[in-house]
């Protein structure tokens, strides 16, 4: 069985989605707007 797996960037490109950032290097990380992280989090 495989999976297909997006990572953040990719599914950032795909959706074009407004308030999530991944970053790449030093200082790197996902960032994301409050609102969208909360209701991730539900």
């Amino acid at each position: 069985m495989s999976r297909n797996k997006l990572s953040v960037k990719e599914w950032v490109a795909q959706t074009q989605i407004i308030g999530l950032v991944a970053k790449a290097g030093r200082y790197s990380g996902t960032y994301s707007h409050s609102g969208l992280a909360f209701e991730f989090c539900m």
